[in-house]
């Protein structure tokens, strides 16, 4: 029987990463009969970044340079999409679709994407496969928080963690039951695929080796792994509210944006962040807000797994809860302002006398503490 997987993501659950990885392995994966198709459609309004999110087509908004959006477009590309899937078919016997917009999509906007697709899958003859791996709520909405603020373009890229909990729980739709629930009751419940987002839980221990084995394969040597199918790593705390001020600075343009935010990225990798790892939520916090979860989270499991094992583990020593005046921000600062200053350097290749360079550093540093304190007072204040 021919197959369509359609990977829905959870969002950060490493989506990226598989997507890359399907992308660079395209000639191996079709030497198997299965084919991760490139689609040739464009969304000026969309940052994708890379081609390898080849599921856009099934969710996206698509709007013209002047910010109108074009429903016609969005008829089209869908139209034009499932005419190049069922020719596929003639070829292959299985086609890899990745998206985990699909996700939020079919919450809201696209709420009968489940039955569109049995509609496609009984005219073409082929069996529709969700594949969706979850992780702990919690977990899930500090790494969305982080990745918003990294490089979303949204006004949501200035919100503090206190206000983005009170707004995107439920944008992000934490309820992983209902969403697949409906799912299953389109395309039934052996069709829809749940893993754990979990290196415990994963085959060999490796998110890639999980993913094929969902379809039949093993990770073996044949197979390219590189550097951008295992990256889309979150952002440092303290980078991360260096980046959300720079966000509600109107006079920083967005190009300037994302040269900060490699910036950031780029010394949040630096191997020793891990010793001054925290999180958003207190460990209270975090229970609490699972304790919301706790009777969706069974029927999920009970309905799609229900192997003996727990479906999320508890952590036994978490990482504190980060505060504004962590005794590491200081330093991350002036880390931030040189590397700003030497790239700056390095860029216009002008040599500068070091006393002038102390100088333009001192100023920085308490431009940036002034900035960031008035930000606060001003948030605390409303």
């Amino acid at each position: 029987m021919k197959s369509l997987y359609l990977h829905i993501g959870t969002p950060k659950t490493g989506t990226t990463s598989i997507q890359h990885f399907c992308h660079d392995n395209m000639e191996v994966l079709e030497k198997k009969g299965y084919c991760y198709p490139m689609f040739p459609y464009s969304y000026p309004n969309i940052r994708v970044g890379e081609p390898a999110r080849n599921g856009l087509f099934l969710e996206a908004v698509f709007r013209n340079e002047e910010g109108i959006r074009d429903r016609g477009v969005e008829a089209q590309y869908l139209e034009d999409g499932w005419q190049r899937i069922q020719t596929l078919f003639q070829d292959y016997d299985h086609v890899i679709i990745s998206d985990e917009g699909i996700w939020r999509a079919a919450a809201g906007r696209r709420k009968h994407i489940w039955r569109e697709l049995r509609e496609q899958a009984e005219k073409g003859g082929f069996t529709v496969k969700i594949i969706a791996y979850v992780r702990r709520q919690d977990e899930l909405l500090e790494s969305w928080w982080n990745q918003t603020v990294k490089h979303g373009v949204s006004q949501s890229n200035k919100l503090s963690w206190e206000e983005y909990l009170e707004v995107y729980p439920k944008y992000i739709n934490l309820d992983y039951h209902a969403l697949l629930k409906d799912a299953a009751d389109e395309l039934g419940v052996e069709n829809i695929i749940v893993h754990r987002f979990n290196r415990d839980f994963f085959i060999q221990g490796d998110l890639l080796a999980d993913f094929l084995d969902i379809l039949g394969l093993e990770l073996t040597d044949e197979y390219l792994v590189s550097d951008t199918s295992v990256k889309n790593l979150k952002m440092q705390e303290n980078f991360c509210e260096i980046k959300r001020i720079i966000n509600g600075m109107p006079e920083v343009e967005l190009k300037d944006r994302w040269r900060y935010e490699r910036m950031l990225r780029n010394l949040s990798d630096e191997p020793d962040r891990e010793k001054g790892a925290c999180r958003m939520f207190s460990a209270e916090e975090a229970a609490a807000f699972m304790d919301g979860y706790a009777g969706s989270n069974q029927k999920l499991y009970d309905m799609f797994i229900a192997d003996g094992q727990p479906l999320f583990f508890e952590k036994n020593d978490p990482p504190p809860k980060w505060e504004r005046d962590n005794p590491d921000m200081l330093t991350d600062l002036v880390c931030f302002i040189v590397a700003c200053d030497l790239g700056r350097k390095r860029n216009t290749e002008t040599v500068r006398r070091p006393d002038s360079f102390t100088v333009r550093l001192k100023r920085r540093v308490c431009h940036f503490l002034d900035r960031i304190k008035n930000k606060w007072l001003s948030e605390e204040a409303a």
